[in-house]
């Protein structure tokens, strides 16, 4: 077999061989110094939307045990914190599941905090007095509050949320008593 070297060079030269490892090693390039870019803009993105979904889901608490405390006023045997809580915490559930995005929070060692005293209160919920458990709700809910003013929290989220909340049941208390009058 006889080989040519001027046929093998004039093969090395020609352009479509160079288009090729060009567009490769750009390739490769581009994906080596994008791919931190595209995980780093994710894992923010997810950060917040991990922080939005904690800070609604402890808006509904505190706003449960308010309604907890006003509700167990005249009657505090008559309501079960979990009829108003709920029986499960699925965005501090999700956020536990992405400990690396969780705990990159400022705020999650609070979070954590909060939900450790919430869980204990719904687990003993049946086992102690009423009025014990009236004053346990108001120590965390006590507690929801100083947590809200650190420096850690974001309280001014913490408010809006609240008054969003309490605007929308506001507004469906409305639609539901004209909705009433409407058929009487």
């Amino acid at each position: 077999m006889n080989i040519e070297p001027w046929k093998i060079i004039s093969d090395f030269m020609n352009i479509e061989y160079w288009k090729i490892i060009i567009a490769a090693v750009l390739g490769f390039i581009t994906a080596v110094f994008t791919e931190p870019i595209k995980n780093h803009f994710s894992v923010k993105v997810k950060k917040k939307q991990i922080r939005i979904g904690l800070y609604k889901e402890i808006t509904s608490i505190y706003e449960g045990l308010r309604l907890y405390l006003r509700a167990s006023e005249n009657n505090p045997q008559s309501v079960s914190i979990l009829d108003i809580l709920g029986s499960d915490f699925s965005c501090y559930e999700y956020a536990k599941k992405e400990p690396v995005i969780f705990y990159q929070l400022r705020e999650a060692t609070l979070i954590n905090l909060i939900y450790q005293n919430i869980t204990t209160l719904k687990q003993k919920d049946d086992s102690i007095h009423p009025e014990k458990k009236i004053h346990l709700i108001k120590a965390v809910l006590d507690q929801i509050d100083f947590i809200t003013s650190s420096s850690s929290f974001n309280g001014k989220l913490f408010r809006r949320l609240l008054k969003d909340l309490r605007i929308t049941k506001k507004v469906r208390q409305k639609a539901l008593s004209e909705s009433l009058t409407q058929i009487k």
